[in-house]
């Protein structure tokens, strides 16, 4: 059986795999993939994978970026932007929600 499915992910937590030099000595460092991501099959792939951050996000630019070049490295196509003038806010959520969802459904 399949699992693929689309995966949006709007400024991405920290530390999901190891990111260097983010909040050392708290509670992100514990990283939930400590390997690095799971290298995906053809059956979890997923269709879609969207990811975003805002310039002004106090916290999440690092680790997307760096989670879109380990995934690139990995052969895992994605989109992920670098939203210019938004924060870490219900504006750049709002704003994600329906760039991601009018992706799903052209």
């Amino acid at each position: 059986m399949k699992n693929k499915a689309n995966i949006g992910s709007f400024a991405p937590d920290t530390n999901v795999i190891p990111v260097v030099d983010n909040y050392m000595d708290s509670f992100w460092t514990v990283p939930y993939f400590p390997d690095g991501f799971p290298q995906p099959t053809a059956d979890t792939t997923p269709y879609y994978l969207y990811m975003t951050v805002g310039s002004e996000d106090p916290w999440n630019i690092q680790g997307t970026l760096h989670y879109r070049d380990v995934l690139n490295d990995m052969g895992v196509k994605n989109q992920t932007d670098l939203v210019e003038d938004y924060g870490h806010d219900a504006d750049f959520w709002r704003q994600c929600f329906y760039n991601y969802l009018t992706k799903l459904f052209k």
